[in-house]
C-alpha cells in the first residue's frame, strides 16, 4: 500500500507511479516518454452494531468492542478515533441510558452496559417501555482514512410483583399441642409444643422492607436474620431463624414454641379443642407493590386420660380396699400400669363419680361416696379412694363396677371405670349331665307330615337324670334353658315346651352324700336336623339347654344338656302288584249285535253257526266283565233294522235269557244301530260313576239304512240314515256322542264278509284322556278265535298302590318324595324342593305334568303314571295282555327332606291266567232225575286265582225244582214234568266261596241213553245204564256214571269221566283230558294216555282215545304221558306221574308223590292245598332251558327275590350222593309250623354244600327254573 499520508506526490486517495522510458537510436537518434501507472488508495468500513438489550428486574449485563465487526481494508490495522461522528450528536442516547445504568465507553471502542434495578427511574419503566438508543463511534485505517458507524443498546421495561408464601395454601400452617408443654403437658418429652417452618417473600422491583406480626425489616436487616429476632404473639414466640435469598426475594425460616395453655372456654376465636394463633407477613417493595399472608399456627387442646382401673376384694372380708384411679397407686395394674391416668396440661381432676343403679356424687366440693352392688365406695378429686365391701355373699364371679369423670381446666372430660372383682370361695356346685338321646324315627304324624319309620316304638322319647354335687351345701335354685325350677313345689314341672321338644323334670331328689339327682324326660316333637348325609340314618346335636345350680351361699355351678337326634332315614321295600282279582271295575256294557240273515251261516267252527259263535262269545264276555264288578247291560240288535230288546239297562242274567234267545233275520243296518245305541245308551239303570264300553259286532258290510228313531246327537244334527255304512258325518256324530259320555267303542267284524274299513268309524274311545281314541276295528276271519278275541278287550282294572305307605316305603318323620323312578335302564327324576324333573341313560319313554308332578311312562305296552309327590300310583296294561302275561320291574328311589335315600323295586304282573274269580253259568244235560252234579264239575268252568281252592258254599232260587246242596256235589229235582230236549226246564243258583257271585244253572232233563250236547259248554250226565254220551260243541264235561258208556267229547278241551264200568272215552278235537277224580274203594288207578288201561278199585277197564291229559283219583294213582305235552294232576294219594316225551305239567297234589318229567322242558307244580308231604323229583335239569318248580299257589306274603325267598327256601346237600332236599316254610315265619319238602333224586343242587341259599335261589331265578309269582 502507498501511505497516502506521507508519501511525496500522494493525494489523499491515489498516487501515481511514473516510469521514463527512452529509446536511442543507432544512428545518435533518441526519444523519450512517462508511462504512469495511478495507485488508488484502499478505505476502512466502520459497521453499525447491535449491543443487545435489558430488561428491568432481569440480571444481566451487556458489552463488547465496536471494532469488532468493522473492516480496515488493505491499510491494517484498524484503529478506534473515538465516540463521536461527524454529523452525529450522542449526548441524548448517552443521558438516557445513564439514567437506567451504568454505561462505559472505553477509548479502544469496548464499551459495557448494566442496567441498574435498584434505580427509581429503572423500577418506573413499565412492560409497555420498549427503547433504543445509538451512540455513534469513528474509526480509521492505517493511513489514516476514516469511517463512521453506530452501536445500538435496547432498554425494555416490566410490571413490577410482590408475594408472601407460607407452608400452607389454606388452613393452619402448623399444629403445636399443648400436651408438648413441660412439665404439665400428658405427653411433654413429645416437644409438640415447638414447630419449625419457613416462608418466602418476593418484590420483583426490590424488596424495601419486610413487616411480621408488625415489626418492619429492611433488606439488610432481612439478611441479617440469625435467630436473635424474634415476635411474641402473645400465644408463642416466633423465632427468625434466617434468611436466604436476594434483593428481590428469599426464604425465612423461623420456628414457632406455644407459651402456655389456651382457656378454650374463654378465648375468643377458640374452639373446645383448638385455637389458632395468626401471624400477619407483609412485604413492600421498593417500586410501591406489596403482598401480605397469615402464618397460622393451630394450637391443640390438651385433654385429660382417663383408664379403666381394677381392683380386688374377698366375699365376707370388711376391710377397705383403697388406691388412686389417677396415678395408678393401689390399683391392680400399679403406678406403672395401664390404668394410671394422665390429667393433661390443663390440669384435670376427679369431678363426678357413678355408682349401681345410675347413682351419680359430683359434690364440688370433692368427696364423692356413691353405693355399688355388693359395696359402697369413696373418692377424691385427687383420684383417692375407698372401697368397702357390704354384701353377705356374692355369685361367683361378681363385680362391682364404678365410673369416674377427669375434668381438666377448661373443662375437657374423659370417664372411665373402677371394677371392684369380688372373690368368693371355691365351694362351687359342680354338674355332671350326660347327652339326651332322641329318634325322629319315633315321631307320630304330625300336621302335614308322616310319622317315623318306627313311631311305635316311642324312641322320640328320652328318660334321663343328672346329678348335681353342692359339696355339702344346700341346693336353692335350680335353672334349665333360663326357665325356673320351683324346688319348693318339686314334682313334675314342665320348663321347656316349643315346636321342637318338650323338657319335663319329673322331680329333685337328695342330697345323698352332697349330691342331688335331677330327673327328667324330653320328647322329641319334629324333626329339625337340616344336615345332609344320604343312605343311612345319622345323628346331630339338636337344642341343648344351659342348666344353672345355686346353692345356699350362692353360688352357681353350669353345665349343659345337650339333646342328640338320630336322623331318620327313609326305607325302601320290594313290592308287587299282581292283585288284579281284588279290583273292582263296575261296567255300564252296551253290546250292538248284529242279527242278519247271514248270521245263521254256519260259522266253520265246532258245527255251530256265526250267531251261535257270537252268543256264546257275547255270554263269556258278560262273566268276564261281571267278575270285575257290578255290570248293567244294555243291547241293541241290528238287521234291516234296529231294535232294543232290553229296552233298558239289565243285569247280566237278563242279558244272557236276551243273548240266548236271539235269532237272524233279513239285512244289515249299521246307521239304525248305531242310532238306536245312542237313544238306548240314555236309558235309566246305568251304574253311577262305572265305566262305559260298547261292542259292535257283524259279520258282513251294511246293506240297509233308513232310521226309525232318529236320537238326539251333541251337535243336534243326526245325520244317520244318509246311506248305506258309516259316512264321515255319521262317524263325526257318533264319536261325539262317545265323546259326550265317555264310552270306549270297540268294533268287532266275525268271518270274512266284514271289513275293516266299514267297521273302522265305529272303533273309538271316548274316554277323556284315552290315547288313542281313534282306535281300529278288529276283523275275526276265525270263529275259533272270537271269544279269546273279544276277552282280550276287557282290560283288567289299573293296578294302583302306593310307595310311600309306611310299609312299602317311607319317607320318615322328615318327609320326602320319590325321587327316581328306574323303567328299561330309564331313570326320571324329580326334585320336590327345585321343581325340576328330567331322565338319563336313554331315550325317554314318559312325560311330566308339571300340575300334578306326575310321571307318565310306557311300560310293557301299558302306562305307569306315578306321583312324585306321594308314591301314589296306577298301570294300566295294554287292551291285549301277551300270552306270557306281563312282568315289570321298576326300580325306585326315595329321598326324605334332609338328603337321606333309599331304593328298592316295584314289580308289576298282570298275567292273562291271573285274574279276577270269574265265576259262569252251567248248562245241565241228564237222562237223571233227580240228577246229582259234582261240586268240581258246576265249578271246573270258574276261573280265577283261588280256583284250585273254591267250594260252593250255597244254593238256592230253584226254578222249577228243588235243590239241596250236598257234601261234594249238589242234587236237583225236575219238578215241570218237560222232558224235551233242548229245553231247559228248571234251574237254581250256587255261591262260589272264592267271590259274592252267584252262578246260574239251567238243567234239561231228557229221556233215553243218548245225550247229546249242544254249542254251550253243558255238563252231560248219565245214568246207571250203557249211555252214550255225545259234547258235540264247546268245552264239556261227560260223566258216565254206572255202566258200560261210550263217552265222545267232540269238538272242544273236554273233560270225560267214564265212572264205573269199561268205558270208552275219546276225547275228540281239543286238548281233552280224563279222569278219575269220582273213583271209590279205596285203590287207585294206572292209567297211560291213550291205551287200554286197567283201572283197578272198581273202575274197570277204559279205553283211552285223542286224550292229552290225565286226572287221577284221591288214591295212589300212576299215571303215564305220552310223548306230546300232557298234563299229569295226581290229587290226593301218593302218586307216581310219569311225564314221558314234551313239556309236560306234574301237578302231584296232596300226599307223597314221586314225579318223572321225562324229556322237554316240564313244570313240577304245587298248589295251594298241596303242603305237608314229601315230594321227589327224579329227573330235574336245571338251566335256561330246564325244568321249572312252580311255587307261586304254595307260598303267601313272598317277593320274587333273593334275599326274600331266602325266608322260604332252605336247600341241603343229599341223603346221598348227587341228591338234595328242599325244605319250604310256607309262610317265611321260621315257625316250621307250614312246611312242604322237596326231594331232589339227580342233582345236589348246594354242590356239596358250597352254595348258599340265596345264591341256588338266584340262580334258579335268573335261570327260569324258580316260579314263584303267579
Amino acid at each position: 500500500t502507498i501511505d497516502n499520508d506521507s508519501k511525496a506526490g500522494a493525494t489523499g486517495t491515489e498516487f501515481d507511479d511514473s516510469v521514463t522510458i527512452t529509446v536511442n537510436g543507432v544512428g545518435g537518434t533518441t526519444a523519450s516518454d512517462q508511462l504512469i501507472v495511478r495507485i488508488v488508495d484502499d478505505t476502512p468500513t466502520a459497521n453499525d452494531e447491535n449491543g443487545g438489550s435489558v430488561t428491568e428486574d432481569v440480571a444481566g449485563s451487556l458489552g463488547g468492542n465496536v471494532l469488532s465487526n468493522d473492516a480496515s481494508g488493505a491499510d491494517t490495522p484498524a484503529a478506534f478515533v473515538g465516540w463521536t461522528a461527524t454529523g452525529h450528536n450522542n449526548s441524548t442516547s448517552v443521558t438516557a441510558l445513564s439514567t437506567y445504568g451504568t454505561f462505559v465507553q472505553n477509548g479502544d471502542g469496548s464499551w459495557t452496559y448494566a442496567l441498574d434495578n435498584s434505580r427509581a427511574a429503572t423500577q418506573a419503566l413499565t412492560a409497555a417501555f420498549n427503547q433504543s438508543y445509538d451512540v455513534w463511534y469513528t474509526m480509521k485505517d492505517a493511513d489514516g482514512d476514516e469511517s463512521i458507524a453506530k452501536l445500538t443498546i435496547t432498554v425494555k421495561g416490566a410490571n413490577d410483583t410482590s408475594t408472601v408464601v407460607t407452608a400452607a395454601a389454606t388452613g393452619p400452617d402448623h399444629l403445636v399441642y399443648e400436651s408438648g408443654l413441660n412439665p404439665s403437658g400428658s405427653n411433654a418429652a413429645a416437644t409438640t409444643e415447638t414447630v419449625a417452618g419457613s416462608f418466602t417473600v418476593s418484590a420483583s422491583d426490590g424488596i424495601l422492607n419486610v413487616v411480621i406480626g408488625g415489626t418492619s425489616y429492611t433488606l439488610a436487616q432481612l439478611i441479617a436474620f440469625n435467630g436473635s429476632q424474634s415476635v411474641n404473639t402473645g400465644e408463642g414466640i416466633l423465632t427468625l431463624l434466617s434468611y436466604s435469598g436476594g434483593a428481590s426475594g428469599g426464604t425465612v425460616n423461623y420456628s414457632y414454641t406455644l407459651s402456655a395453655t389456651i382457656d378454650n372456654d374463654s378465648k375468643a376465636g377458640a374452639t373446645g379443642t383448638e385455637f389458632d394463633d395468626s401471624v400477619t407477613i407483609t412485604v413492600n417493595g421498593v417500586g410501591g407493590t406489596t403482598a401480605s399472608d397469615q402464618l397460622i399456627v393451630r394450637i391443640v387442646d390438651d385433654t385429660p386420660t382417663a383408664n379403666d382401673d381394677a381392683d380386688s376384694a374377698t366375699e365376707g372380708v370388711s376391710t377397705a380396699v383403697t388406691g388412686n384411679v389417677i396415678t395408678g397407686v393401689g390399683t391392680t395394674g400399679g403406678s406403672s400400669g395401664p390404668g394410671v391416668d394422665v390429667k393433661g396440661a390443663d390440669n384435670a381432676a376427679v369431678s363426678q363419680v357413678v355408682g349401681f343403679g345410675g347413682s351419680i356424687d359430683s359434690d364440688p366440693t370433692g368427696n364423692f361416696t356413691v353405693n355399688g352392688q355388693y359395696g359402697n365406695l369413696t373418692m377424691g378429686v385427687d383420684g383417692t379412694y375407698s372401697y368397702t365391701l357390704t354384701a353377705a355373699s356374692v355369685p361367683v364371679g361378681a363385680t362391682d363396677v364404678f365410673t369416674y369423670t377427669l375434668k381438666d381446666g377448661d373443662n375437657d372430660t374423659d370417664p372411665a371405670t373402677l371394677t371392684i372383682n369380688i372373690a368368693q370361695d371355691t365351694r362351687i356346685p359342680v354338674l355332671t349331665i350326660g347327652n339326651a338321646t332322641v329318634d325322629e324315627e319315633g315321631l307320630p304324624a304330625r300336621a302335614g307330615e308322616p310319622a317315623g319309620n318306627a313311631a311305635s316304638g316311642n324312641s322320640e322319647i328320652f328318660n334321663g337324670s343328672f346329678s348335681i354335687n353342692t359339696q355339702g351345701e344346700n341346693l336353692t335354685a335350680l335353672t334349665i334353658g333360663g326357665q325356673v325350677y320351683n324346688l319348693g313345689a318339686g314334682g313334675s314341672q314342665t320348663l321347656i315346651n316349643n315346636t321342637q321338644g318338650m323338657l319335663v323334670v319329673t322331680g329333685v331328689s337328695g342330697p345323698v352324700s352332697g349330691v342331688f339327682t335331677v330327673n327328667y324326660t324330653y320328647t322329641l316333637k319334629d324333626n329339625i336336623l337340616t344336615h345332609n348325609v344320604q343312605g343311612n340314618a345319622d345323628t346331630a346335636n339338636g337344642p341343648s339347654f344351659v342348666v344353672s345350680a345355686t346353692d345356699a351361699s350362692g353360688d352357681a355351678g353350669t353345665g349343659t344338656l345337650q339333646v342328640v337326634i338320630s336322623d331318620d332315614a327313609p326305607i325302601a321295600n320290594g313290592a308287587t302288584n299282581a292283585g288284579q282279582a281284588t279290583q273292582v271295575q263296575n261296567t255300564n256294557l252296551m253290546l250292538i249285535l248284529d242279527i242278519s240273515g247271514s248270521m245263521d251261516e254256519s260259522s266253520g267252527y265246532q258245527g255251530m253257526s256265526r250267531l251261535q259263535v257270537m252268543q256264546k262269545s257275547a255270554l263269556e264276555l258278560l262273566d268276564k266283565y261281571d267278575a270285575y264288578g257290578n255290570v248293567m247291560v244294555n243291547i241293541i240288535t241290528f238287521a234291516t233294522l234296529a231294535s232294543n230288546p232290553t229296552g233298558t239297562w239289565v243285569t247280566v242274567d237278563a242279558a244272557k235269557a236276551i243273548i240266548l234267545g236271539l235269532s237272524s233275520t233279513d239285512s244289515t243296518n249299521y246307521d239304525d244301530a248305531l242310532n238306536d245305541a245312542i237313544n238306548a245308551f240314555a236309558a235309566s239303570n246305568k251304574i253311577v260313576g262305572a265305566q262305559n264300553v260298547s261292542y259292535f259286532m257283524s259279520d258282513g258290510l251294511p246293506n240297509a239304512s233308513s232310521v226309525s228313531n232318529p236320537a238326539t246327537v251333541p251337535d243336534g244334527s243326526n245325520s244317520f240314515g244318509d246311506g248305506s255304512g258309516v259316512s264321515s258325518a255319521n262317524e263325526k256324530d257318533w264319536t261325539d256322542f262317545l265323546t259326550a259320555n265317555n264310552i270306549n267303542s270297540f268294533a268287532l267284524g266275525m268271518g270274512s264278509g266284514a271289513t275293516q274299513s266299514a267297521l273302522d268309524p265305529i272303533a273309538y274311545n271316548g274316554v277323556t284322556g284315552a290315547s288313542p281314541a281313534n282306535t281300529s276295528a278288529v276283523v275275526v276271519t276265525d270263529f275259533s278265535q272270537l271269544a279269546a278275541t273279544l276277552l282280550s278287550t276287557v282290560v283288567a282294572p289299573p293296578l294302583s298302590g302306593q310307595l310311600i305307605d309306611g310299609v312299602t316305603a317311607s319317607t320318615g318323620a322328615d318327609g320326602g318324595w320319590i325321587n327316581a323312578i328306574t323303567v328299561g335302564g330309564i331313570t326320571y327324576t324329580y326334585n320336590q324342593k327345585t321343581d325340576v324333573s328330567g331322565f338319563s341313560g336313554g331315550t325317554s319313554a314318559g312325560t311330566f305334568d308339571t300340575s300334578t308332578n306326575e310321571w307318565s311312562i310306557s311300560v310293557a305296552g301299558g302306562t305307569f303314571k306315578i306321583d312324585m309327590d306321594n308314591g301314589l300310583y296306577t298301570y294300566t296294561p295294554p287292551s291285549s295282555i301277551p300270552v306270557g302275561g306281563i312282568s315289570q320291574v321298576i326300580g325306585y328311589s326315595v329321598i326324605d327332606n334332609d338328603g337321606d335315600t333309599a331304593s328298592s323295586t316295584l314289580s308289576l304282573i298282570v298275567n292273562p291266567a291271573i285274574g279276577p274269580t270269574v265265576v259262569r253259568d252251567d248248562f245241565i244235560v241228564t237222562n237223571q232225575d233227580p240228577s246229582t252234579i259234582p261240586d268240581w264239575a258246576l265249578l271246573a268252568n270258574d276261573t280265577g286265582p283261588l280256583a284250585a281252592t273254591q267250594t260252593i258254599t250255597g244254593v238256592s232260587g230253584a226254578v222249577s225244582g228243588t235243590v239241596t246242596d250236598n257234601v261234594g256235589s249238589v242234587t236237583f229235582d225236575d219238578t215241570s214234568g218237560n222232558i224235551t230236549p233242548n229245553t231247559y226246564e228248571g234251574s237254581f243258583n250256587y255261591t262260589n266261596s272264592t267271590t259274592t257271585d252267584t252262578a246260574k244253572v239251567f238243567v234239561d232233563v231228557q229221556s233215553g241213553s243218548t245225550l247229546t250236547g249242544g254249542y254251550l259248554d253243558e255238563i252231560l250226565i248219565g245214568g246207571t245204564g250203557n249211555d252214550t254220551i255225545n259234547g258235540n260243541a264247546g268245552n264239556d264235561i261227560l260223566l258216565g256214571g254206572a255202566g258200560n258208556d261210550t263217552l265222545n267229547g267232540g269238538e272242544g278241551n273236554d273233560i270225560l269221566v267214564g265212572g264205573a264200568g269199561n268205558d270208552t272215552l275219546d276225547g275228540g278235537a281239543g286238548n281233552d283230558t280224563a279222569s278219575y277224580i269220582d273213583i271209590t274203594g279205596g285203590i287207585g288207578v294206572t292209567v297211560i294216555v291213550n291205551g287200554n288201561n286197567q283201572a283197578t278199585g272198581g273202575g274197570g277197564t277204559d279205553s283211552l282215545s285223542n286224550m292229552e291229559n290225565l286226572v287221577g283219583s284221591m288214591f295212589n294213582d300212576n299215571l303215564t304221558g305220552d310223548g306230546n305235552a300232557n298234563i299229569l294232576s295226581g290229587l290226593a294219594g301218593d302218586d307216581i306221574l310219569v311225564g314221558g316225551g314234551g313239556d309236560d305239567l306234574l301237578i302231584g297234589g296232596a300226599g307223597s308223590d314221586t314225579m318223572t318229567g321225562g324229556t322237554g322242558k316240564d313244570t313240577f307244580k304245587w298248589t295251594a292245598g298241596d303242603a305237608g308231604g314229601t315230594d321227589t323229583i327224579k329227573d330235574f335239569t336245571t338251566g335256561a332251558n330246564g325244568d321249572v318248580l312252580d311255587l307261586s299257589e304254595l307260598l303267601s306274603g313272598e317277593h320274587s327275590n333273593a334275599a326274600n325267598l331266602d325266608q322260604y327256601l332252605n336247600f341241603a346237600s343229599g341223603p346221598g350222593s348227587n341228591k338234595s332236599t328242599l325244605t319250604i316254610d310256607l309262610d317265611g315265619s321260621g315257625s316250621g309250623s307250614t312246611t312242604h319238602t322237596i326231594f331232589f333224586d339227580s342233582v345236589d343242587l348246594t354242590v356239596g354244600n358250597t352254595r348258599t341259599d340265596s345264591q341256588i335261589i338266584q340262580d334258579l331265578l335268573t335261570q327260569g327254573n324258580l316260579k314263584v309269582d303267579p
